[in-house]
């Protein structure tokens, strides 16, 4: 995704991985959820928070957001570590991170770990979803890159 909308230096808010559980009987407890910066990194303005289920359920399931600022307008970000999803329900939680948008050039984020534990036992993934921005004063380098793709 290259996203080339937003000012330099402004913050914007990155979500994506809306993380549900299809299991019928088993929970799944979230441990930690890390971004993969690329080259070059953006700058992180705070930590990667969730939003609830009434997020996602506005934006719907396996969506990516991009906003301007941070938290997203009438949202209250929660932390991580020991958020649980329910075994048997289509209720999800969308990952957001704070990014500084690059005063030139652009800024990569491959994706997010995701380090979760079910039934005693530790699993971790890894999105595959990659955000390339670049400052609206300056898109060339995302318009090359795409052009690359």
């Amino acid at each position: 995704m290259v996203v080339m909308a937003f000012p330099a230096g402004s913050t914007v808010t990155y979500g994506l991985q809306t993380l549900g559980n299809s299991s019928a009987s088993d929970s799944i407890e979230l441990l930690t959820v890390s971004p993969v910066m690329g080259d070059p990194p953006p700058e992180a303005r705070g930590e990667v928070k969730l939003l609830g289920p009434e997020r996602v359920a506005t934006l719907g399931a396996g969506a990516f957001d991009v906003v301007p600022g941070w938290p997203p307008s009438g949202t209250d970000p929660i932390d991580v570590t020991g958020q649980r999803v329910p075994a048997g329900t289509s209720s999800h939680v969308e990952v957001v991170l704070p990014v500084a948008v690059p005063p030139r050039g652009m800024a990569v984020i491959e994706g997010f770990d995701v380090e979760y534990r079910v039934d005693g036992r530790r699993y971790q993934e890894r999105s595959s979803i990659t955000l390339v921005l670049c400052p609206s004063e300056y898109p060339q380098d995302c318009a090359e890159f795409e052009q690359g793709l």
